[in-house]
């Protein structure tokens, strides 16, 4: 879909009418819902076509200005024609035409916000919203005039206009008229979906041009606005602070303490995590240098240390005796503490294990106790025990006892 043109009518946002460009210039007109739209429209262009009724079409004319001090005049060059005050209404300006006036649109602040807050409750977010009657077809020097059931749409010129109800529609026309130029009396009235019979005055009649999309081909209006409008001939109401680029500064300056407090958050769990990082890799490396030291004191014949944690994993399976059917140091120390606890005068000195076989320093009370240990290792736990060394020191005997295992 390129372009989406939605009408607004009393029954929105539950019943709207709606047509749909194709990438081919396809026109295919719809009804739903609102929120049937916003489910289709992905990012096609999206015109809002807003009652004419509830708005004025007029103008006014003022020096040559910049567009920011037309819009500060506007308002009070206006204020006579309105009823309410005008900070309860919005203006949106339109070109300065060839006689130098100015046309505007204007309508209720608070009737503007509702057909936005629909829009947006709907999800739909407008490009470009402007009067109904200004998307009529618009030829130089003529009306044209559509009569869609109860109401009927005018266009007066290139950004002027009026809906009026269709039992009023002879009346409001003469009126204007009437009220303007001699030349307006000439003006020819292009008439969409009726027949010029539906006004008694003949003088009006002898002026009505019944263009295609009359009462023989009827094809509504949803077609005829699409075909008709054109930005540059119409007034879009998405102006000062109802423009796009306001609405969200007005979003930003609502959102924009939370926007910071949550970017400080952010900025904040960064920094946190950061510096856990850097704590947790300090300490990780305190750890290994801690396993290497640890390693080199349990293994001091060790030579190269890549991985120390799983160097030691590796040696401490080697001394548990995993898969090693002699045994290992565990199981040979498991052996030899019953009778160790039990030796007269025992006295721990030293302790080496390599290749299945445990070298053990120590002191006893005197000979007999060594004699006695050794037979006790032999005999209850099974052992090979050879006394390689043992010399008496004064009343006390140092001696190195070498055990295997005899499984």
């Amino acid at each position: 879909i390129k372009e989406i043109y939605i009408r607004l009518g009393p029954a929105a946002p539950e019943q709207v009418t709606w047509t749909e460009i194709t990438d081919r210039g396809e026109a295919i007109v719809l009804d739903g819902t609102l929120q049937e739209i916003a489910a289709r429209r992905g990012k096609a262009k999206t015109i809002v076509l807003v009652p004419g009724h509830d708005l004025l079409l007029t103008s006014v004319t003022l020096p040559s200005s910049s567009k920011k001090q037309l819009a500060q005049a506007i308002p009070y060059a206006l204020e006579e024609q309105l009823i309410s005050d005008v900070e309860e209404q919005h203006f949106a300006i339109g070109n300065r035409q060839a006689d130098n006036s100015i046309p505007v649109a204007v309508v209720s602040n608070d009737r503007l916000r509702a057909w936005l807050a629909m829009l947006q409750e709907a999800g739909i977010e407008p490009d470009f919203m402007t009067p109904e009657c200004l998307a009529l077809p618009f030829e130089q020097d003529a009306w044209t005039v559509l009569v869609d059931d109860d109401l009927s749409l005018v266009r007066t010129g290139v950004q002027g206009g009026f809906v009026v109800e269709t039992a009023n529609l002879e009346t409001m026309i003469e009126s204007q008229l009437a009220g303007g130029s001699e030349e307006n009396l000439e003006t020819p009235i292009h008439l969409y979906h009726a027949n010029k019979e539906i006004f008694a005055n003949d003088m009006l009649q002898s002026r009505i041009v019944v263009k295609e999309g009359g009462p023989a081909s009827n094809p509504g209006a949803p077609p005829l606005l699409v075909q008709g409008f054109s930005e540059k001939q119409a007034i879009n109401l998405l102006q000062g602070r109802f423009s796009r680029h306001a609405q969200w500064n007005l979003i930003w300056k609502r959102w924009r303490l939370p926007a910071v407090v949550l970017l400080v958050i952010v900025l904040l769990t960064g920094v946190l995590q950061i510096y856990d990082y850097v704590r947790l890799h300090q300490e990780n490396t305190m750890l290994t240098r801690s396993i290497a030291e640890v390693y080199r004191k349990a293994f001091p014949d060790a030579k190269k240390i890549v991985n120390p944690r799983a160097q030691m994993e590796h040696k401490l399976a080697e001394l548990s005796g995993s898969g090693n059917g002699k045994g290992g140091f565990l199981l040979l120390l498991q052996k030899c503490g019953p009778s160790l606890k039990k030796a007269t005068g025992f006295r721990f000195q030293n302790l080496r294990y390599k290749d299945g076989r445990l070298d053990l320093d120590f002191e006893v009370s005197n000979l007999k106790s060594l004699e006695d240990l050794k037979a006790s290792l032999m005999d209850k736990e099974q052992l090979n025990v050879e006394i390689r060394n043992a010399t008496a020191s004064g009343e006390r005997v140092q001696a190195r006892m070498q055990i295997r295992s005899n499984t």
